[in-house]
């Protein structure tokens, strides 16, 4: 395997680690959201989008690096 392929499986696999921990971090957000109550910045459709885009970002991410294997 050329080392370049290698350099982008790594990073497509840290990338994929860093989203799953962002969307596990919205989710916590969303939970303390939901028992604290809104205090102005984003509402929950907003987070819930966020997360949404941050796992399927992950799973992308996921996709691609087993693919360049």
């Amino acid at each position: 395997m050329p080392l370049s392929r290698a350099i982008i499986i790594a990073c497509l696999t840290a990338l994929k680690w860093l989203l799953w921990l962002v969307a596990v971090l919205l989710v916590l957000l969303m939970l303390r959201q939901h028992f604290l109550g809104p205090n102005g910045g984003v509402t929950m459709m907003q987070l819930f989008w966020l997360t949404a885009g941050s796992v399927i970002g992950g799973w992308t991410c996921g996709f691609m690096a087993s693919r360049f294997e």
